[in-house]
């Protein structure tokens, strides 16, 4: 695999969580954080890896970037960590055959990984958007051993243009 390492803050930016249209509902806040705006403790990995996709697609026309990290849960039972994997393949193009190439190239990166270290298969079922960054008719849940382990997308259009209004051109 090609993927370059991140490593983003475990808050998010309000700022930019706004410009994604993503309401991450009620999250672990900060009471000192280091700036204001930055109080909510991420419940996601994927606005983190978005901002980083929009800071390297200045420089690189291609390229794959991988964050494992801890997001924070809030429930009434007790606040949790969950450690997450978040990916992102980025390649010039916009049909939707360039789309589905994408797709295509994430899960045999994904299929490799869950066989080198799951030892196991994965499989993907058809699932409705529920985040700004997922495609309506383009996003799949990710199944190993029957258990919903992540979704799969590739960013719409309207996201695009609220990121950049050049991108979606």
């Amino acid at each position: 695999l090609t993927y370059a390492e991140i490593h983003r803050h475990i808050w998010f930016d309000n700022d930019w969580i706004k410009q994604l249209g993503f309401d991450p509902g009620k999250t672990i806040s900060l009471r000192n954080p280091t700036a204001a705006g930055q109080e909510q403790l991420r419940t996601t990995l994927m606005p983190g890896v978005l901002a980083s996709v929009d800071l390297n697609r200045r420089n690189y026309e291609r390229f794959e970037l991988l964050e494992l990290g801890g997001v924070f849960l809030s429930d009434p039972a007790g606040d949790s960590e969950r450690r997450r994997i978040g990916l992102a393949v980025v390649a010039p193009g916009r049909k939707s055959a360039h789309e589905d190439e994408l797709i295509a190239r994430i899960k045999t990166d994904l299929e490799t990984w869950c066989r080198q270290v799951l030892r196991g298969s994965l499989k993907y079922a058809p699932a409705a958007a529920k985040y700004p960054w997922e495609h309506e008719a383009k996003t799949a849940e990710v199944l190993w051993n029957g258990l919903a382990i992540g979704r799969l997308t590739v960013v719409p259009t309207v996201l695009k243009r609220a990121i950049d209004e050049h991108l979606a051109a």
